[in-house]
């Protein structure tokens, strides 16, 4: 293309102004005479040329004076701004000087952080002093054990020698008796036994035909007695009832009475008692507690000392 720029031919005696293919605003000059050709038609648009190379930046200018104060008041405040990069770490600054003399209070316990891995075992310390510690306390007794099968049953020993004989405690014993009937016995009388038919050992002593048995001081007796009512002048139904008295007192539970169911009225009555002496003269009696005079036939009286 020959536009924009001088296009002069006068050395060669012609003008290429005058040239029909002229098709721009060429400045022209014939003889040193410059003048404006006119314009030619415009042509169609070239294709663009290739992007030239990025020039160098320039240098900065000088910075320009400051304008003037604005208006008294501060506008609004702007939008806060994208929050930038963080920016790389600083150089650690020196220390501080040291703060007030004093403590501040202590801050609240922090959340407690999760348990650590088990750290792996130490080495064993140091053997301890010389001496052992305290017993500890007995365990819990535990629980008993199945019992074992039962062994075998083992040889029998041999027999043992015979041991030195014991005093035989029922060596002192007796049997008073009255076979016949008794004359007639006021209530609350004791009745006279007529026959000792065997007494044995210290321990019991009686008179035959007194009414008093005399035993041993601190012993301990066993007595039963045995009795028929007989009396020929009272009616059936008639009552009989015997008991046994140690030094004048009941002895406890030998109460034995009977109601006649014939005629003559014949009740058997029967008693039994363990009887404990003490250190007094210990007299035992059969009393008639029938509430009226009565006669008594086949009175039977047999005690054992047991200790």
């Amino acid at each position: 293309m020959r536009n924009q720029y001088l296009y002069n031919r006068n050395n060669t005696g012609y003008n290429d102004c005058n040239k029909g293919y002229n098709d721009c605003n060429i400045c022209c000059s014939s003889n040193g005479v410059t003048r404006v050709c006119p314009p030619g038609p415009i042509g169609p648009k070239g294709s663009t040329g290739p992007t030239g190379a990025t020039g160098e930046i320039g240098p900065t200018g000088p910075i320009g004076l400051t304008g003037a104060t604005g208006p008294c008041c501060t506008g609004p405040t702007g939008a806060t701004g994208v929050t930038g990069a963080i920016g790389a770490t600083g150089p650690i600054g020196l220390t501080g000087a040291t703060g007030p003399c004093c403590t501040g209070p202590t801050g609240a316990t922090g959340v407690t952080g999760a348990i650590g891995a088990t750290g792996p075992i130490g080495l064993t310390g140091a053997t301890g002093p010389c001496c052992t510690g305290p017993t500890g306390a007995t365990g819990v007794t535990g629980q008993t054990g199945e019992t074992g099968v039962t062994g075998a049953t083992g040889e029998t020993g041999a027999t043992g020698a015979t041991g030195a004989t014991g005093p035989l405690i029922t060596s002192n014993n007796a049997f008073i008796v009255s076979e016949q009937p008794t004359q007639a016995i006021a209530d609350t009388t004791p009745i006279p036994l007529t026959t000792n038919v065997v007494i044995n050992g210290t321990a019991i002593t009686h008179t035959a035909g007194s009414t008093d048995i005399v035993l041993a001081p601190n012993q301990q007796y066993l007595v039963v007695y045995r009795a028929v009512g007989f009396d020929t002048g009272l009616p059936a139904g008639s009552y009989y009832n015997l008991n046994l008295t140690l030094d004048g007192i009941l002895v406890g539970g030998t109460d034995a009475g009977s109601t006649s169911t014939g005629t003559p009225p014949s009740p058997e009555m029967t008693g039994t008692a363990i009887v404990n002496t003490g250190a007094g003269p210990n007299i035992l009696q059969l009393i008639n507690a029938s509430g009226g005079t009565r006669t008594f036939d086949d009175v039977q009286i047999s005690i054992v000392k047991l200790a």
